[in-house]
């Protein structure tokens, strides 16, 4: 799992990003759409380590994946999965993630436990994962007092050990 964190910030990144991608077998790329803007070459507008806009992050993902070969992950207000050439848009998640430092690390804990299980399937393992996240993150919104980035850091933590495949079901959101 290879989260390129701000790989567009200098060219010695970019660069030790191609050599990690290039020599070395990898389950699956995360990043939001400025990082993986700078490593498909596209100058896309990145306000920090957790957002960047882009105005469709299938597109992006899915160039991504073609020029990498590597299961895709475009992470934003919507996120996108690539693999093997299909695509998948999600559309669930919280505003409150991006204002809680680590929200971004601990995906790519998550997305590397599910491939991990069941990496003969990516595109369903990274669905899973990332539909079981932002739902989880979508509950922790709920609850009270969530507004306030520690009292929803605590709640997202709880939801991501309460959430159930009954919640991804009801839940989900995916084109």
């Amino acid at each position: 799992m290879l989260d390129p964190v701000a790989c567009g910030a200098s060219a010695y990144r970019k660069k030790v990003l191609e050599d990690l991608i290039s020599n070395h077998k990898l389950a699956v790329i995360r990043g939001n759409a400025g990082e993986i803007g700078a490593l498909v070459g596209m100058d896309i507008e990145s306000k920090g380590v957790d957002s960047a806009t882009v105005d469709n992050v299938a597109e992006l993902a899915l160039l991504a994946n073609k020029k990498y070969n590597i299961p895709i992950v475009v992470t934003g207000e919507v996120d996108a999965i690539a693999v093997n050439g299909e695509v998948l848009t999600i559309y669930n998640g919280s505003a409150m993630m991006p204002k809680v430092i680590g929200t971004g690390c601990l995906l790519g804990a998550v997305l590397a436990g599910f491939i991990g299980v069941d990496s003969n399937n990516p595109l369903a393992a990274l669905e899973n994962a990332m539909l079981t996240y932002n739902i989880a993150g979508e509950i922790a919104e709920k609850m009270p007092r969530a507004d306030l980035p520690g009292t929803y850091k605590v709640e997202f933590i709880n939801a991501l050990y309460t959430v159930t495949d009954e919640d991804i079901v009801r839940y989900k959101r995916v084109k």
